[in-house]
């Protein structure tokens, strides 16, 4: 987590590190409210490894996200 200026993309990745965007007004939004902060970056989290992935499709991509997002509410309903 880092501060990357309030114009800056909300995520991005550099050598295998994922770097979200504290002024990035979807986290300032989110975060004083925790659940919707962890939702935000869960989402933001999945999409970053979705695209780490490379050379899918669209569909095939928001069908990764949409698995990766689901085992990790999963995950957390069941530790919650």
């Amino acid at each position: 987590m880092d501060h990357l200026g309030v114009d800056e993309d909300e995520s991005l990745r550099s050598g295998g590190i994922i770097f979200l965007n504290l002024d990035h007004p979807l986290y300032t939004l989110y975060r004083d409210n925790d659940e919707l902060l962890g939702l935000h970056i869960t989402r933001v989290l999945t999409k970053e490894i979705t695209l780490s992935i490379g050379d899918v499709s669209a569909p095939q991509a928001f069908a990764i996200q949409s698995e990766l997002l689901t085992d990790a509410l999963r995950r957390k309903r069941k530790s919650g």
